[in-house]
């Protein structure tokens, strides 16, 4: 065994020190450690009770005073002022608030000349007068918004609630007090999952610091809660909208017993684990230092004098590891190059052979290899393309598809299975699909780089889509038109129509639709047949299509009949192109064995930008179409209500 190496006494000692170290700052640093922690204790407990009371003001306070403001204003209240509705609709209006939110108990108002009327029902006393009443007080006191009442007990039932008001106005003119009584049940909740040390209580002050809803019952209805002291830590909150502050009460013993309790379990802990750690390095240490040697000599022997192979140690360990993959290495060592050489050949025939085509160029485009697959897919032979591609860049159709292809591969390093258009030898247009990535190796099939070319290579491979690509197109084609006629069916139509809407509720511009079929339609089928009845419905279409204009939407929306949607066209822009359209529908020429082409009854309705709402819009367009069959067929008819 070699003598032990400075890095390994050092890897034995050091730590041992250090742990000595470590163990000295927990027995000194603790105590300091204990002031720190109560400190931050007392951070966190200020920050949870401006938390609790952001929570309160967010999840009580605001609602209820947005609440009481709308049923101050409420429509159905100024009504019932005037003497209607009656107040049973006034009462459902307020059991729907009750229910929204928690704790409400009364809801009411009162009057100037003292009328009250409250939900839900109950007896007031006889000698009431809201006017005497606290929140009667506080409401008309009131700049005009929601104002809250210190603790009170409510008439009726004599339980402890707040009110929360509004004054009720007319004419500028204050004539009563909306109010709401609400319960503690929802506030004793919130306050109840403040978590505090043990101990500890939370408390909600009214305006005047008084403390009327608590988790120590001891401490609500007194003038105040006592200060911060050398046995508790009393926070309060900054007073919230309507004046009450949240405030509690920890005993410090509470925030430093925890701590403390930490103090000899981590002393002693700390002791043991730096026994049992220094006993432990030192034992690694020394087994380290054997181990490292034993197996040095062993490489050696092997490598020089080509010993056999052995594994030196039983243990799962790092140096029967280091044993196992060395043993492996050298095993592998003299037919590595023969079978790299058997590796190269068997890809190259796999690449020659492969049905899909394979490439390899530089970032310039010069091509340095092309598998015969490849070739015959762009128009070549294998030996033309090598001879006469002077960049692959030129076999695509567009530019964009280009850049797009470089931008991935540089950002990603890789595409798999791109779309791109290419341009065959014959000029004719192809769709592949591309997958490559970037290699720089050079070990690819073909030969290596000539002198001078990029900084890297992309290699990947190629099959024709073509059929594949025209199909797609054909099938959303045919998802989107009329079999028949090939204007959109009534799917496009409705989503092209939203979008139109949309559009014009932005801008505020009108849009017009006309509905329309063909007058006796049915009769034609049944007298001449379906084929004469497609017939007259393709003339129509291709009439139809001959006066819109670019933006408009033409759709068969039914077995006859079809719509027309207008963007940014009034009723007088409508009208023009349904008379042309009845007119040349009129004028074409009937095919046999028609005497004479059929009519069209044709419906219109428009609306401002603002109001568009494409169901409503075909709803009147379509009760204008039957108006027109009404009156005698081959009529436009406008929807009287629109624009």
């Amino acid at each position: 065994m070699t003598r032990p190496s400075l890095p390994l006494l050092l890897t034995i000692f050091v730590p041992v020190l250090v742990g000595l170290l470590m163990f000295t700052l927990v027995v000194v640093a603790f105590e300091a450690a204990r002031g720190v922690a109560v400190e931050e204790q007392e951070q966190a407990i200020e920050e949870l009770v401006e938390l609790t009371a952001g929570s309160i003001e967010r999840l009580w306070i605001a609602p209820r005073n947005k609440t009481v403001q709308a049923l101050a204003h409420s429509d159905r209240l100024q009504r019932r002022l005037e003497g209607e509705p009656n107040f049973d609709e006034l009462a459902r209006e307020w059991a729907i608030t009750s229910r929204m939110l928690e704790g409400y108990f009364f809801i009411y108002y009162g009057l100037r000349d003292g009328t009250i009327e409250y939900y839900p029902d109950g007896e007031l006393p006889q000698d009431y007068d809201p006017r005497d009443r606290p929140w009667y007080k506080a409401g008309m006191q009131s700049g005009g918004e929601p104002a809250w009442t210190t603790p009170y007990a409510e008439a009726i039932t004599g339980e402890m609630v707040v009110s929360t008001v509004a004054p009720i106005q007319r004419d500028e003119r204050k004539v009563g007090v909306m109010s709401t009584d609400i319960t503690f049940d929802g506030l004793e909740a919130i306050l109840g999952q403040v978590q505090l040390p043990p101990g500890s209580s939370v408390f909600l002050l009214d305006p005047d610091g008084r403390p009327f809803i608590g988790t120590k019952a001891e401490y609500v209805g007194r003038d105040r809660l006592p200060a911060s002291a050398d046995k508790s830590f009393t926070e309060s909150s900054a007073p919230l909208s309507n004046g009450w502050r949240v405030s509690v009460i920890v005993p410090r013993t509470a925030m430093a017993e925890s701590f403390a309790a930490l103090r000899w379990p981590i002393v002693s802990a700390s002791a043991l684990i730096l026994l049992a750690g220094t006993a432990i390095v030192a034992i690694l240490g020394v087994r380290t230092a054997w181990r490292t040697s034993r197996l040095a000599h062993y490489f050696r022997e092997s490598l020089e004098h080509a010993s056999p192979l052995r594994n030196l140690f039983q243990t799962r360990d790092e140096f029967s590891f280091l044993n196992h993959h060395f043993n492996r290495a050298v095993a592998k060592a003299r037919g590595a190059e023969e079978e790299k050489i058997a590796r190269e050949r068997s890809f190259r025939f796999l690449v020659e052979q492969a049905p899909v085509g394979f490439f390899r160029t530089n970032r310039a485009g010069a091509l340095l290899y092309i598998n015969p697959r490849c070739a015959e897919i762009l128009g070549y032979t294998q030996q033309d393309a090598q001879e006469e591609l002077a960049s692959v860049w030129d076999l695509y159709e567009d530019f964009e598809d280009r850049r797009g292809f470089l931008k991935e591969l540089v950002d990603h390093g890789e595409v798999r299975n791109r779309k791109i258009r290419f341009r065959r030898k014959t000029g004719e247009t192809i769709w592949i699909s591309m997958t490559a990535h970037i290699d720089t190796s050079g070990d690819g099939p073909g030969e290596s780089s000539p002198q001078g070319s990029a900084d890297f290579e992309i290699e990947g491979f190629l099959i024709d889509v073509t059929r594949e690509m025209e199909e797609r197109d054909s099938l959303e084609s045919m998802a989107h038109s009329d079999a028949l006629t090939g204007a959109l069916n009534r799917r496009a139509f409705e989503k092209a129509a939203d979008t139109i809407a949309a559009n014009a509720r932005s801008t505020g511009k009108p849009v017009a639709i006309l509905i329309f079929d063909l007058d006796r339609f049915k009769s034609i089928n049944d007298s001449c047949g379906h084929a004469v009845g497609d017939s007259v419905l393709q003339s129509l279409v291709d009439v139809g299509q001959q006066q819109i204009r670019d933006k408009d939407i033409f759709a068969r929306v039914g077995g006859d009949e079809f719509a027309i949607l207008l963007p940014d066209s009034d009723r007088a822009a409508a009208c023009s192109l349904a008379m042309r359209l009845r007119d040349s529908i009129a004028s074409t020429p009937a095919p046999e064995p028609l005497s004479e082409p059929p009519t069209c009854s044709i419906g219109i309705s428009v609306l401002e930008g603002g109001y568009v709402q494409i169901p409503e819009l075909m709803k009147r367009a379509d009760k204008a179409m039957y108006q027109a069959k009404a009156a005698g067929r081959g009529l436009v008819e406008c929807d009287p209500e629109a624009m």
